[in-house]
């Protein structure tokens, strides 16, 4: 289905794709087969609608929508053609009298006068000309200069005050605009557009910003700050934010008594990023909240809103921290963790505060950092997060300032003393106990306790709440029934640990006769005791499965290489690096333990770490063959049909990391029938196919189809019968693991036929066919195989005999036409003529002899 679509220059344009169906389908745009990203602001996405605005010359074209869901796909194309819009103006076409013919004349005359008047360039839209442009990687951007004047007015663009160039992609000049397609992170700068003509010159400059993209939640860019206005004042609150997908962005207003209500949407103003606020009053004086949410996630910033009296003398005041006894100079946080930096200040008028790290802004390469209300933000903390971070509050009367110092140190999980096992207790009834459980943690612990019952039933007994000491569980009047397993269960957002004691309760003889036990048994006890402690053992690793001989890290990371060992008389370490004794150029080392620290390693830090752990009974080591890789995986050069590997760096997460590799491809590499774009698989790609086959009665076949696909595909095989009809014989989400695989068991001559595999998702689909033979005997199909090619070879060999035959007749007659020809020649001779006179008789006489 196609249809076309006409518009004008200037105008807008909305193409509908409405379609039903179940399950719920998606949309995707296509512009001239090429998918159109959400990221790009030049097209309003909403639900099945496309809306462009202010059209171009370079908007026309092809656009499809393609619609689709785990059952199909449906397409719908619009053809736009784009005229130029007719260059009258409004006067004219008033003032213009098709009854009355006769007033040519004159406005001819008023045209010349118009025309004949000189006019220096000015900028016909200077609304629509925006001063600052974000574009992701890969997108498109128009920057237009429309202008007019008499007479008419010629552009020239510059970049950075030079004449634009690219080294990839060209710059295309069109009308009053620059065109620049597939942007890359050089094409940001600033451009600036010069139109003059006799009469003098205007210019106007974009800076246009270029990133890449990020994969992540909005990103925040700009924020308005904290701001102090008049009663009947106007003020536009700005958040800028940054996102590869369209986000919808919303502002809420926070009240005193913490309600809040949504004041503005994305889908009711152009421009969701700027809440304007008119004629302000008292009421208007507050928090407001600006937030951006996409499908990675939402972002969210915060400022204030202060509305004062214009004829009341308001007081001023300097800027002052509110609660200065709550902002200690040093701040510990550990690998992973967040930190939650604190300036809260108040002053007339409001002040803003600006933070810096070692005189700049603070930036981070891993991460973001949130601002929010008077304070900074930083999560996931790594090494290099530590410094002197200072915040500069500030009005128009004075600054002030403080200065934390972040202190990072390494993250440990939460452990328990005593080998995770708690002691076994032995009470009298009537008495009481303290079950005591003890762990080390530099995060926040949740600790519960719970009873294990005979049944094998669990109880909770006691929460962390419920107690100002949830490391000790208290049991009074201990009775028989509280006999039984106690385990402590202790967690943080890191790990969960547990640990078990068994309470055994007796009568107050058998406590008295357990007691005496226990005296005669310690002796024993404290000589076993010593005697372990006096003999002598070698050296030995304490957890040899827990050392890994290779050790793969990117740079800027950190490594702690461990050799854990124990043996008597305690043995000590020494460590080497290449035979040598190990040194950095950056960075320290650092021994702690059995441990070797190495910080913000580099690429100098690869090589070989051995361990030698000795006493006085003899020597152990163990080395580790350490890597540090630089970035991202290294380019390759490798020749044609040969293998090329790319290896990624090693991840360090806390939970299971999700890789997948993609291809970046030239926008030139993609065609008509490509499944790549950008480097994403879209519809799914066969990768092996199954090829026609033929197999004996009673025997199994597994038919196999492999796709390759981004999204997870709805697999299904069906089966084609001569009368054109088909049935699905085996489909995703059914009692088979890998739907890629048909299985046939027991084959039979009704199995015999056409089976076809296919793949789909929301952006396509892809099949596959082939055809299974069924036959008696393998055997004797390649018997039969053997008798036709037998008979095949045969005739060919006949048909091969007769045809040289024909070659030695044939040679052979043009031999004897050849022989014929020369004897020809030779019996034929060149043919003289003979003339032969007769002797004629004379009038003289003649005497006989």
């Amino acid at each position: 289905m196609s249809s076309l679509i006409v518009s004008l220059e200037g105008d807008s344009c909305v193409l509908i794709c409405r379609v039903g169906g179940t399950p719920e389908s998606q949309v995707i745009w296509y512009k001239n087969k090429n998918l159109i990203p959400k990221t790009n602001k030049r097209y309003f996405f909403h639900r099945h609608t496309l809306r462009i605005e202010d059209l171009t010359f370079y908007d026309q074209g092809q656009y499809t929508c393609s619609v689709c869901n785990k059952i199909s796909c449906v397409n719908h194309v619009y053809n736009l053609q784009i005229f130029e819009k007719p260059l009258q103006s409004q006067e004219f076409l008033k003032s213009f009298d098709y009854n009355d013919l006769s007033d040519d004349f004159e406005e001819s005359n008023l045209r010349k006068k118009r025309d004949d008047e000189k006019k220096a360039p000015y900028f016909t839209n200077p609304k629509k000309m925006s001063k600052f442009e974000v574009k992701a990687v890969g997108n498109m951007i128009v920057l237009k200069c429309k202008a007019s004047g008499n007479p008419t007015p010629n552009i020239t663009w510059y970049k950075n005050n030079q004449t634009p160039k690219r080294h990839l992609g060209e710059i295309r000049y069109q009308h009053w605009g620059l065109w620049l397609e597939d942007l890359v992170t050089d094409d940001t700068g600033n451009y600036t557009c010069v139109v003059c003509n006799e009469l003098g010159c205007i210019n106007y400059t974009t800076e246009v910003a270029v990133f890449k993209y990020h994969y992540k939640k909005p990103i925040l860019i700009h924020q308005t700050e904290n701001s102090t206005v008049g009663v009947g004042s106007s003020i536009n609150l700005t958040c800028n934010f940054s996102s590869d997908l369209n986000p919808y962005i919303q502002w809420v207003r926070k009240y005193t008594n913490k309600s809040a209500t949504v004041v503005q949407t994305s889908n009711v103003v152009d421009d969701p990023e700027v809440l304007e606020i008119h004629n302000a009053t008292d009421e208007d004086e507050g928090w407001y909240i600006c937030t951006a949410v996409s499908s990675l996630g939402k972002t969210s910033a915060k400022t204030y809103l202060r509305v004062y009296p214009k004829t009341a003398a308001y007081p001023r005041k300097a800027p002052y921290f509110v609660n200065p006894e709550q902002m200690p100079a040093k701040k510990t946080g550990s690998l992973g963790s967040t930190v939650v930096l604190t300036c809260k200040a108040e002053g007339f008028p409001f002040p803003n505060i600006t933070w810096y790290k070692k005189e700049a802004r603070p930036k981070r390469e891993l991460d973001e950092i949130p601002y929010q209300h008077w304070n900074l933000y930083m999560k996931d903390l790594v090494m290099n997060d530590a410094g002197n971070y200072k915040c500069l509050v500030c009005n128009e009367l004075d600054c002030i300032s403080h200065t934390y110092e972040v202190i990072i140190v390494p993250k440990y999980r939460l452990w328990f003393a005593a080998d995770q096992n708690l002691e076994n207790y032995t009470v009298a009834v009537d008495s009481s106990i303290n079950l005591t459980c003890s762990f080390l943690s530099n995060l926040k612990v949740s600790t519960q306790w719970k009873r294990k019952y005979a049944n094998g039933s669990t109880v909770l007994v006691q929460k962390a709440r419920d107690t100002d000491n949830p490391k000790v569980y208290k049991i009074r009047n201990v009775s028989h029934e509280d006999e039984g397993w106690y385990y402590c269960i202790a967690a943080t957002s890191l790990a969960r640990v547990e640990s078990k004691s068994y309470l055994k309760v007796v009568d107050r003889s058998q406590e008295e006769s357990t007691s005496d036990d226990k005296r005669s048994i310690r002796p024993l006890l404290l000589d076993i005791r010593r005697k372990r402690d006096d003999e002598k053992k070698a050296p030995y690793f304490t957890n040899p499965k827990k050392m890994s001989k290779i050790e793969v890290k990117p740079a800027g990371n950190m490594i702690v290489l461990k050799c854990k060992a124990s043996g008597n008389p305690t043995p000590n370490i020494t460590w080497y690096k290449n035979n040598q004794t190990p040194k950095r150029h950056l960075g320290e080392i650092r021994y702690q333990h059995w441990g070797l620290w190495l910080e913000d390693l580099v690429t100098d830090d690869t090589g070989n770490y051995t361990c030698v752990v000795c006493n006085e009974l003899g020597c152990i080591n163990f080395t580790y063959e350490v890597e540090v890789i630089d970035g991202y995986p290294q380019n390759l050069t490798v020749l044609v049909n040969t293998t090329a590997s790319f290896e990624c760096p090693q991840m360090i997460a806390d939970l299971e990391p999700f890789l997948q590799w993609v291809r970046l491809v030239n926008a030139s590499e993609v065609n008509e029938n490509s499944t790549y774009i950008n480097g994403t698989v879209l519809q799914p790609v066969l990768t092996h196919q199954f090829e026609n086959s033929t197999v004996a009665v009673g025997t199994s076949i597994n038919l196999t189809c492999n796709f390759l696909t981004d999204l997870n595909p709805y697999i299904q095989w069906m089966r084609e019968y001569p009368n054109t009809s088909a049935i699905v014989v085996q489909k995703s989400g059914g009692d088979t693991e890998n739907p890629e695989v048909y299985e046939i068991q027991n084959v039979t001559y009704q199995d015999e036929g056409w089976y076809a595999c296919i793949a789909a998702n929301s952006l396509g689909q892809t099949a596959a066919k082939a055809y299974l033979r069924v036959v008696d005997s393998i055997e004797e199909e390649a018997k039969v195989n053997s008798k036709n090619i037998i008979t095949y070879a045969a005739i060919l060999i006949i048909v091969v005999l007769i045809a040289i035959g024909s070659i030695i007749l044939m040679e052979k007659h043009k031999k004897m036409i050849a022989l014929e020809t020369v004897r020809a020649a030779v019996v034929t001779q060149w043919t003289k003529k003979v003339i032969i006179e007769k002797i004629q008789n004379t009038t003289e006489d003649v005497s006989e002899p």
